[in-house]
């Protein structure tokens, strides 16, 4: 059955792990959301996430805040189809979006650009 919550677990929230993404993870884009990946070894759970969303980009903290919580919404409702893919393949990841449009984008747009991500991801997992 599919689980469509998002715990303290999956959140991907050391510094240490953020920052070596940017260095050494893999990525992709679909706009308004870069995607970076990177595969590890022993994570709790089986992908962890996070958002950014640059100052630089949304001035306003009331208008990254809302963008922050409808990516983590589109990132919860289609999580299931990667969270299978990386179980079989008995692997651990962590994904960071960020975010790079100057405007608030509407939830429809969210939605459609992580999903893009997230399949491509699948296909690169399927991959290694």
């Amino acid at each position: 059955m599919a689980t469509y919550t998002f715990n303290k677990r999956e959140k991907l929230k050391s510094r240490k792990s953020i920052e070596s993404l940017f260095r050494s993870g893999s990525t992709f884009s679909s706009p308004p959301f870069r995607l970076l990946y990177r595969k590890v070894e022993d994570l709790p759970v089986p992908v962890q996430m996070t958002v950014a969303i640059p100052k630089r980009s949304v001035r306003r903290a009331v208008d990254r805040n809302l963008l922050k919580r409808r990516t983590r919404e589109a990132y919860r409702l289609q999580k299931n189809s990667l969270l299978k893919k990386v179980t079989e393949k008995k692997a651990c990841y962590q994904i960071l979006l960020l975010y790079h449009s100057d405007g608030i984008a509407d939830f429809r747009t969210i939605q459609s650009a992580v999903r893009v991500l997230l399949t491509r991801l699948e296909q690169a997992v399927d991959k290694q």
